[in-house]
């Protein structure tokens, strides 16, 4: 003889979808002389709309989440990713990017124009 016991439930299963990003790859900037990038500039490529969404960032070197939106790059080259949370459904989705600080160009002095008034 079974012991067994069962029931049927009927129940809905709602399936939230992340929100929808784009990918950025590498993000090319010129050096600066505070050393920074604002981080807020990538939020409006991953997303349409930055304010319908929570975006955080965390440099995927070393793990360690980014504070604020200011970004202290310390070398040419920086792993970052961006979590983009739907702040209704909780959904997210985690985009990485590369942060490529490139050297800023050196401005050379022309050597004198000499020129003939005809």
């Amino acid at each position: 003889m079974s012991s067994l016991c069962s029931s049927v439930i009927p129940f809905d299963l709602v399936v939230n979808r992340p929100p929808e990003t784009h990918p950025i790859g590498t993000k090319v900037i010129c050096d600066n002389d505070t050393k920074t990038y604002d981080l807020s500039e990538v939020s409006t490529m991953i997303v349409n709309d930055a304010t319908a969404v929570n975006i955080s960032y965390t440099n995927a070197e070393n793990g360690v989440p980014i504070t604020t939106n200011i970004f202290k790059y310390t070398s040419s080259f920086h792993k970052l990713s961006a979590r983009v949370e739907d702040p209704n459904t909780g959904c997210a989705i985690i985009q990485g990017f590369n942060l490529q600080i490139n050297p800023n160009p050196v401005a050379f002095a022309p050597p004198p124009l000499v020129d003939c008034d005809d």
